[in-house]
């Protein structure tokens, strides 16, 4: 094939009733994927294989239901083990972050490290988006639906920040119902991130504190599901 063509689909898993799926790699061909069950709101973690020429494994390694009301999870790798998990715990107004360890052959472990509870300030997980910095002070993102963006720590071992650290709020741009955009790493502590039709800029100290840094509205046309990516070597 020549650069850039796109195959046919070389294999499928249907995983029934569940919805938003999330997917990271674990370790070779294992990879983990959070969703939640149409039926029962159930949040769930499976573990399968997929090897190097796109098969999937025709059962699951591993899975575990991590929440009784787990909507629309998101899944990210920390270090090693360890994994970090975001979900709704009521579909409305409070989120939970959550540690756990899932090992290099798909094996979870089926209880949480640490947790942290975004509810109080309310705060929607929904379409959430989560992003590790690597910085050496263990600081993340969780990028929400009430057009937030909170900052907190989870180093290594999957110990969780007692609280929020700090809080970028563009409310303003968007309102409370906004879809967002990933979080997109600029260079070193800059990122960027898309609200309706408005791009904005910030940078996050060592603390995880933000700053806010430029806006710009790209377009006068309405926009609901805008998203921004980096093109590799450019800025």
């Amino acid at each position: 094939m020549a650069i850039g063509d796109i195959s046919a689909v070389l294999d499928t898993q249907v995983i029934t009733n569940g919805r938003t799926p999330r997917i990271t790699h674990i370790s070779g061909d294992y990879v983990g994927i959070v969703v939640w069950q149409e039926t029962t709101n159930d949040g769930i973690l499976y573990t399968y294989t997929i090897d190097s020429a796109g098969n999937i494994g025709n059962t699951e390694t591993d899975s575990w239901i991590f929440a009784d009301v787990g909507v629309t999870p998101n899944i990210v790798n920390i270090s090693d083990d360890k994994y970090l998990i975001s979900y709704e715990i009521n579909s409305s107004t409070a989120s939970v972050a959550a540690t756990l360890t899932i090992s290099n052959s798909g094996a979870i472990t089926k209880s949480f490290i640490d947790t942290m509870d975004f509810s109080s300030p309310p705060v929607r997980a929904i379409y959430n988006t989560l992003l590790v910095t690597g910085d050496a002070n263990d600081i993340c993102f969780s990028n929400n639906y009430t057009s937030k963006i909170d900052s907190f720590t989870a180093d290594s071992s999957g110990n969780l920040g007692a609280s929020v650290a700090d809080t970028a709020d563009y409310n303003s741009v968007g309102g409370s119902i906004t879809l967002h955009s990933d979080i997109v790493n600029i260079a070193n502590n800059y990122y960027a991130v898309v609200y309706k039709d408005t791009i904005e800029t910030f940078s996050i100290d060592s603390s995880g504190n933000f700053t806010s840094v430029d806006s710009w509205d790209y377009t006068s046309d309405s926009v609901l599901l805008g998203n921004i990516i980096k093109v590799p070597d450019s800025t």
